[in-house]
């Protein structure tokens, strides 16, 4: 545009068709999404439809049916009107030495074949099976799955009624068989990027620049479980009476649980008694309106649910899971990033760079390209928003170069047999420190929603602020497995360096019908992580195109034992190995290595 500012922009149309199966080899719900919820809004108790007119409309009930636009059941709409605009300005206002540099693009995100095999495969119509019982004289085929079966597959019969999934595929300790539906609306997943900043030329050799570099992420994918329990006050209410009766011996009345006609003898099981112990009221519902559907149905107990709207407890209780495939993942990435770079000259180059940053998401904790992963709380889904899993708050890397001065056209030894030998060393290194990845402190118990293992809802601090248990986090050597909380954080174990889960005057698990602290689930930092590799290289010129290299590389060169805080299963309060630190992130000891070429 002008000798001293330049703009380039860009406009890229993309189309991302809405998958499809020409066979019918992937099934959804007949009606999409409403059969997920089809009693009305989500933990609003519905009437007008009872466990009576439920049992006695089954047929009408969720089916499953091919899905794809082939079949008649597209799985989502094609969009065609994803425009991906970007533009980058250079703009030297004053002097070659300074230049403004900006950009922003938009990029759409191609991810469907991960999620639609994630989503298909939840829905249980295609998977057929058939029981072989082998007596004395069979053939080895009978009994031998590997081998070709005699006995026919039994027919596969769509569409497939939930229900009889639901029945079939029961689970009295878990989830049983779910559906999963997309969003009819779904749209294509973009991210945003833009970045603005300032080179200032120094010297002829060196240069800084100082940029904001940030993302949004918009309308990612995500598949949210609607069967969340509608853990009401008076469940949550009902939840501490049975506890109390169950656990201290009492005889308190309770209503729901006696009118489902729910047998009290259950609640002495483990299943039950666990829950109880643990104040998992999401967890205890869950397992009671399961249980209780299942006999119902079998028409074999709990037939005062007849009478309860057949939404009281879950969305769909005819489903073990009614995840809604849609848009609800978000994601936001802003940085300071400082960098120095010299060119070559007198012999050295060098370059570092530094970023501060925070990637925040409502994602899950660990993150996962299965894109499966639900709330902790439907009702609360701005206490998902916090540190992505992989966010990394400082960062700093600097490299460098020098060749040592002597040889001919040096400074020194420039002539003659000692230039000869010693002419043509090189040193070098890069470092790396970064701070720790974000670590969750966990309680594992679901105290407000089913959750199979809790795993997502944090502990609570106590007697301390959150940010004085994440300040904590360190190495620790105990005598045995180094920890990476004090020792008055852990109830110490059967010996040196192991653990029996938090101690719980400093970590304790959230209440019933409660979430943990928010700041604990990701909110702290994890081990630093620094290395140094560094190497010496000696050329040899033998002719004017060829020379011999000699190089000794080093890394790890300070013998660095960098420890990682892994997994859940060190940083759940309730973990038999909380508190320990297992494995090493990077490289291990110290390597040296010795190689020489010939390059010509």
């Amino acid at each position: 545009m002008r000798p001293n500012l330049t703009v380039n922009f860009g406009l890229r149309w993309e189309i991302v068709p809405a998958i499809d199966i020409a066979n019918k080899r992937g099934t959804v719900p007949a009606n999409g999404a409403l059969d997920l919820n089809p009693y009305g809004p989500l933990f609003a108790s519905n009437s007008s439809v009872t466990f009576n007119q439920l049992l006695a409309n089954l047929p009408s009930t969720t089916q499953l049916v091919p899905g794809g636009k082939a079949n008649g059941n597209p799985f989502w709409k094609t969009r065609y009107h994803n425009f991906a605009p970007s533009v980058a300005i250079a703009w030297t206002p004053f002097s070659q030495k300074t230049v403004l540099r900006a950009g922003y693009s938009l990029s759409y995100v191609r991810d469907t074949l991960t999620v639609l095999s994630n989503i298909l495969s939840a829905n249980a119509s295609l998977h057929t099976g058939t029981a072989v019982n082998p007596t004395a004289g069979d053939p080895l085929s009978v009994i031998n799955a590997g081998t070709n079966q005699v006995l026919a597959a039994p027919p596969l019969v769509l569409p497939v009624l939930q229900y009889k999934n639901f029945l079939n595929g029961f689970s009295a300790t878990g989830q049983s068989l779910g559906v999963a539906a997309f969003d009819q609306n779904l749209r294509t997943p973009y991210v945003q990027q833009f970045s603005f900043g300032v080179q200032r030329a120094i010297t002829q050799a060196d240069a800084v620049e100082v940029r904001y570099v940030g993302n949004h992420g918009v309308g990612l994918y995500r598949a949210q479980d609607l069967d969340q329990i509608n853990l009401t006050p008076a469940l949550l209410s009902e939840f501490n009476t049975i506890a109390d009766n169950v656990l201290n011996g009492h005889t308190a009345p309770t209503p729901v649980l006696t009118a489902t006609g729910f047998p009290t003898a259950s609640l002495s099981s483990s299943t039950f008694k666990t829950a109880l112990q643990q104040g998992a009221a999401g967890r205890f519902w869950f397992l009671v309106q399961s249980n209780c559907t299942f006999a119902f149905l079998n028409k074999t107990g709990c037939a005062g649910l007849g009478s309860f709207p057949a939404n009281y407890f879950i969305a769909n209780p005819i489903t073990g899971q009614a995840r809604l495939f849609n848009n609800s993942y978000r994601s936001n990435y802003n940085s300071l990033q400082v960098e120095y770079r010299r060119a070559t000259s007198h012999g050295l180059q060098f370059q570092a760079n530094y970023t501060y940053g925070k990637t925040l998401s409502n994602s899950g904790v660990n993150g996962s390209q299965s894109e499966t992963d639900t709330s902790v709380d439907l009702r609360n889904p701005a206490f998902n928003y916090t540190r992505a899993g992989f966010d990394i708050t400082h960062t700093f890397h600097g490299l460098g170069t020098y060749q040592l001065p002597i040889g001919r056209g040096r400074r020194f030894a420039s002539k003659g047999i000692v230039g000869r030998v010693l002419e043509g060393w090189q040193i070098g290194a890069l470092t790396t420190w970064r701070s720790g990845a974000p670590v969750a402190i966990l309680s594992g118990y679901g105290t407000v929603t089913y959750n199979p293992s809790g795993y997502t809802n944090p502990a609570v601090a106590v007697g301390m602020t959150d940010r004085q248990v994440c300040g904590s986090i360190g190495v620790y050597q105990t005598g045995g497995v180094p920890s990476f909380l004090p020792l008055n954080f852990v109830i110490a174990g059967s010996g040196p360096g192991l653990t029996q889960g938090a101690n719980p005057a400093v970590l304790a698990n959230p209440a019933a019908g409660q979430l943990g602290d928010r700041f604990l689930r990701n909110g702290c930092s994890g081990l630093n992580f620094r290395n140094i590799d560094a190497n010496i290289v000696k050329r040899t010129r033998i002719k004017e195109r060829a020379n011999f290299e000699l190089r000794v590389e080093f890394f790890n060169l300070p013998n660095n034992l960098r420890f990682a805080v892994p997994s859940s299963a060190t940083t759940t309060i309730n973990s038999a190995n909380f508190g320990q630190v297992t494995t090493i992130t990077g490289a291990g000891a110290r390597e040296i290595q010795l190689n020489g070429r010939l390059n010509f």
